[in-house]
């Protein structure tokens, strides 16, 4: 019999190494390897705080501007700024062309149609090239 052990905090790929029995781990450690980007979009409507929060591989991606906590894209006034959304969404699909998961969370009072429209956002360009459009939703 065979066990395998996946190794979640150098490469998160497997490792061959022995097991308590003396028996052989299956697969292979590539250091190369890039972990998973697990990109989430959280939308926040809370005063102060309203705008899209970017997230990756553990790190909110920062801001425009010198607030920390601040919204990756702050909402412009009462407006949600989806082309940015969108133009982020391109850069990061540069650096990670073969990824398409996407997370998205919203606070309880976001609108749905915000729901959708920053899934349309995610989803593709404007000129139809696919972006994140495996999306899971989650709980804020």
């Amino acid at each position: 019999m065979r066990y395998e052990r996946v190794c979640w905090v150098a490469c998160r790929t497997k490792h061959r190494e022995p097991c308590a029995r003396g028996e052989v781990h299956t697969g292979v450690c590539n250091p190369g390897d890039k972990p998973p980007l697990t990109l989430t979009v959280a939308i926040s409507n809370k005063p102060g705080k309203q705008g899209f929060f970017i997230a990756a591989t553990g790190a909110v991606l920062p801001g425009s501007g010198a607030d920390a906590s601040a919204p990756t894209i702050p909402k412009k006034g009462n407006t949600w700024d989806f082309a940015a959304l969108t133009a982020y969404m391109e850069k990061i699909k540069a650096q990670f062309p073969t990824e398409t998961k996407l997370i998205i969370s919203a606070d309880p009072d976001v609108e749905y149609s915000v729901l959708v429209h920053t899934m349309d956002a995610t989803r593709e360009t404007h000129d139809h090239k696919r972006l994140f459009f495996d999306v899971s939703l989650a709980q804020m």
